[in-house]
């Protein structure tokens, strides 16, 4: 995957990943700081998608996984 197809792909599922971010997040300034951490985080791995793995899927995967390494204990 590009990184032009990544960014149109970001686009179409955007309100859904930055939903997920509001579930998990405590406040809008968290759930903001972890939408562009998965966003950063993911395009540093973007070979990690596997061809029949649907891109919102792994962005939510991704997103829970930088949720639990980097948010879940801050204070």
């Amino acid at each position: 995957m590009t990184r032009g197809e990544f960014f149109n792909k970001l686009n179409d599922n955007a309100q859904t990943i930055q939903a997920v971010a509001a579930g998990l997040a405590r406040n809008h300034d968290e759930a903001h700081k972890l939408y562009l951490e998965t966003i950063y985080q993911a395009l540093k791995n973007l070979s990690g998608i596997q061809k029949h793995q649907g891109f919102r899927s792994w962005l939510v995967l991704t997103m829970r996984n930088v949720f639990w390494n980097d948010f879940r204990y801050a204070a």
